[in-house]
């Protein structure tokens, strides 16, 4: 860092192809090394940051936290197990009917899935509230992956507006499936990172 430091005044910031911030470089830095610790934490909290990413939404509602429920502090979770996330937020104004919205990225940054939370929640102006959001019966494969999140209105079936989003947050990893035998199994990238559940098959001639 030292050495960028001294080779340029002014710098840029790129994460997966997407500025993450510009400017002085000392500056730069700053927000690099809070940003690289911050998304390797099950705790995301934003108000560590000075600069928020990215910076292009009303924040009619916002996020002040996004944690990863744990048993032991560690981000590795069983292929069955369920995954908690616990999301503090605040109301900048009244918001009637919005909802939480989720992307799992493999840790090369390919998508894998989203999901759209009911839009049943409200918060009024001034008000933080936490609310925990849990996915079950996954079924990824083993390997690595990190999340994106968004508060807005409006799901794949309708107009969206977003409030707030963070990406790149809150590591986790998907640890191989053992059988009652204690046989580990195998999986290839090549084979993708959902695992479907057994096909009915039957035979018809």
């Amino acid at each position: 860092m030292g050495a960028i430091s001294q080779l340029t005044h002014k710098s840029i910031f790129l994460d997966s192809g997407k500025i993450v911030t510009s400017g002085n470089t000392d500056k730069v830095i700053d927000q690099y090394l809070n940003y690289s610790n911050i998304i390797n934490s099950n705790v995301y909290d934003l108000s560590n940051l000075k600069n928020r990413y990215p910076d292009i939404f009303s924040r009619a509602v916002e996020f002040v936290k996004a944690e990863l429920l744990t048993h032991d502090n560690s981000n590795f979770f069983k292929p069955e197990s369920p995954i908690t996330f616990r999301l503090t937020i605040k109301g900048n104004q009244s918001v009637q009917n919005f909802r939480f919205s989720l992307t799992i990225f493999q840790i090369s940054g390919i998508p894998v899935g989203n999901v759209f939370a009911s839009d049943l929640q409200h918060i009024e102006k001034g008000e933080i509230a936490t609310f925990d959001l849990t996915l079950n019966k996954l079924q990824l494969s083993q390997g690595q992956y990190f999340c994106a999140m968004a508060i807005g209105l409006g799901n794949n079936m309708t107009e969206r507006v977003e409030f707030d989003i963070i990406i790149n947050v809150l590591n986790f990893q998907i640890l191989p499936y053992i059988n009652e035998f204690g046989v580990q199994s195998y999986w290839t990238p090549g084979w993708g990172s959902v695992i479907f559940e057994n096909p009915s098959i039957k035979r018809v001639s």
